[in-house]
């Protein structure tokens, strides 16, 4: 069975904390986010939205899934540190600057804003655990 491996680049609006080795994941599509949003909230102890993928090294020839895979994470509460290398990256800068093709979505700000806006639509505060299942 294909699976994913997986990194995460952690940032909290914005900051970025450390870099999160998960380690594989079941689904092997790039795309799914669910299981990377578990396996992060459980290392990290807060809910997280994936903003990107930022890297892809494909396992053999199967399209758009397995392999390593590394994604731009947004934690929206105060993490636990623990599993966070917390070594500085060189293109942080880069990961986290706007681009023109970039969803409005897929930035730290924009993950707010889309959870900001599903409350005001409620018309009420969100209840229960929050769940991203694409990216």
């Amino acid at each position: 069975m294909l699976r994913r491996r997986v990194r995460a680049y952690v940032s909290h609006r914005g900051e970025y904390l450390g870099t999160l080795d998960i380690g594989q994941v079941d689904s092997p599509w790039w795309s799914e986010a669910q299981s990377v949003n578990a396996a992060v909230d459980a290392k990290l102890g807060t809910e997280v939205a994936i903003c990107r993928l930022l890297t892809v090294v494909p396992d053999g020839d199967h399209g758009p899934r397995g392999g390593e895979v590394a994604y731009h994470v947004e934690v929206l509460g105060a993490p636990t540190r623990q599993h966070l290398n917390e070594s500085p990256v060189d293109d942080w800068a880069a990961i986290i600057a706007p681009h023109p093709l970039r969803s409005a979505w897929a930035t730290p700000d924009g993950v707010r804003d889309l959870l900001d806006w599903a409350t005001a639509a409620a018309d009420r505060p969100l209840r229960g655990k929050s769940w991203q299942w694409k990216t």
